[in-house]
């Protein structure tokens, strides 16, 4: 997480120019308070059919869709909540988009890495907005000085990664050339996972393995199909 809180619980209370949209949205908003997030945003899609301009109901349902885990959803209602003029409702409106972005980058991370860094990107630049609404809160300022430290360690795995791609695979020695026939008879006999550990423990013994890494994973993944 990337600050002490999910998101800045605004829960911007809409105007009181319908009665019965205003009485669904603070209806909306005790049942989030109460972390009934669901119908909370349940509430919020029913009042923004009634009410499809008011900007503040797409920040209070991102805000639910976010403490649901469904965070690009989330981003995009706070994208729809940017044209608020308070600015201290817009700064908390980017400030949940940057969180909404930076747990979709983690998510994307966590399953591989492809389109973190945007992901982690584009958070920053919503902290960015937030500050410049907002200029004096120490939440956005520790959230984008991490946001910015994750982007660096991501471009800098895939400068080493790119590096190691450029690279030629070693030649496998005799040694790794004859265990690696031994792996190859236990898989003929479907003993994956005894495949894999010879494999595994060849790595640690000769670096020249290296060049069976393809193979390797291929066990790893098989081993895990299987169990």
């Amino acid at each position: 997480m990337v600050t002490h809180g999910a998101v800045v619980v605004v829960l911007l209370a809409c105007a009181a120019h319908a009665d019965q949209v205003y009485d669904k949205t603070q209806k909306a908003n005790r049942l989030y308070e109460q972390g009934k997030y669901e119908q909370a945003l349940e509430l919020y899609n029913e009042t923004l059919i009634e009410n499809p301009d008011e900007k503040r109901l797409f920040a209070n349902k991102g805000s639910a869709l976010y403490k649901l885990g469904k965070y690009e959803e989330a981003a995009r209602c706070f994208e729809k909540a940017q044209s608020l003029e308070n600015p201290n409702e817009l700064a908390a409106v980017h400030y949940n988009k940057g969180n909404a972005l930076f747990m979709e980058g983690k998510k994307l991370a966590v399953n591989g890495g492809q389109n973190a860094t945007a992901k982690f990107e584009s958070a920053a630049q919503a902290f960015i907005k937030a500050l410049d609404k907002n200029p004096a809160d120490e939440d956005t300022k520790w959230n984008l000085e991490v946001t910015n430290a994750i982007i660096e360690q991501l471009r800098q795995q895939e400068q080493k990664k790119s590096n190691q791609n450029d690279q030629p695979p070693p030649e496998p020695s005799e040694y790794a050339k004859k265990i690696k026939a031994q792996a190859d008879e236990a898989v003929e006999k479907k003993a994956y996972s005894d495949a894999f550990n010879i494999m595994n423990n060849l790595l640690d013994k000769d670096q020249t393995a290296y060049a069976y890494i393809q193979y390797i994973q291929h066990l790893r993944d098989v081993v895990e199909i299987y169990n």
